[in-house]
């Protein structure tokens, strides 16, 4: 998986353990990504072991078919919420690990305009399915979803916020950025064993790129996606997929 080295000058400074002893700074390194062989995504494309096939179909089979979970946009109502997880002290967000805030990973913003360094780190929610915390992190020109175990520290990497298969075996996250291609354009997907977590794997695309993602079933999502279209104001069009996982 690429990783901005921007995220490496703020992020390895500030996984900090706070225990009785001295503090320790605990780092997390991702998994590599492989890439996929087939070129084309337009009907069918791989992440990791798994094969999608794609469908066409209508605004109103999505529009009709609920939706996932949507986190609270204001990470101050999120904290409230989770106030036994996490809090925030200035520019630093603490998280709990063992229940009683007596060992807890920390992360602080750099907010400073004007320096290659600026980082900001938003708290977005406790997933118990999982046992992770879910932290938005953003830097110049990137951002990253990082997934933290509650019981081990371990980090993942994601480009989007995670949504659950209906079954919770797996979670996909999606992400689009067709033009600028600062960040990933495509879907992460993962397996949950117990309530560990495995990256099946990565996949980048480059002709479309997931808006909205919904679980249909556990072998089948619905995705609103932006397409590359010379023809449409921005170059970009707005069309709708089923995706068919095998």
């Amino acid at each position: 998986m690429k990783l901005n080295p921007l995220f490496l000058i703020c992020i390895i400074p500030l996984l900090i353990f706070s225990c009785s002893g001295p503090e320790k700074t605990k780092e997390e390194n991702a998994a590599p990504v492989k890439k996929d062989s087939l070129v084309s995504a337009a009907d069918t494309f791989h992440v990791g072991t798994k094969i999608f096939y794609v469908e066409q179909i209508s605004k109103a089979d999505f529009d009709n078919a609920p939706g996932p979970f949507q986190p609270d946009s204001l990470e101050k109502n999120i904290l409230i919420r989770d106030s036994i997880y996490a809090f925030r002290l200035g520019s630093v967000l603490i998280l709990n690990m063992n229940g009683r805030f007596e060992e807890t990973i920390s992360f602080k913003d750099n907010t400073k305009e004007g320096t290659e360094g600026f980082c900001q780190f938003t708290y977005k929610g406790f997933l118990p399915e999982i046992n992770q915390y879910v932290v938005f992190g953003a830097f110049v020109e990137s951002f990253n979803y990082f997934l933290i175990d509650k019981a081990t520290a371990d980090t993942s990497f994601a480009c989007g916020f995670p949504i659950m298969s209906p079954g919770k075996k797996h979670f996909i996250c999606g992400n689009t950025d067709l033009m600028a291609r600062f960040v990933p354009n495509g879907f992460d997907l993962y397996e949950v064993v117990g309530k560990k977590i495995h990256l099946v794997g990565r996949r980048e695309l480059d002709k479309w790129g997931p808006e909205k993602i919904k679980w249909l079933n556990d072998s089948s999502l619905l995705v609103q996606r932006n397409v590359l279209d010379t023809t449409s104001p921005g170059m970009i069009k707005t069309d709708y997929v089923k995706l068919l996982m095998n």
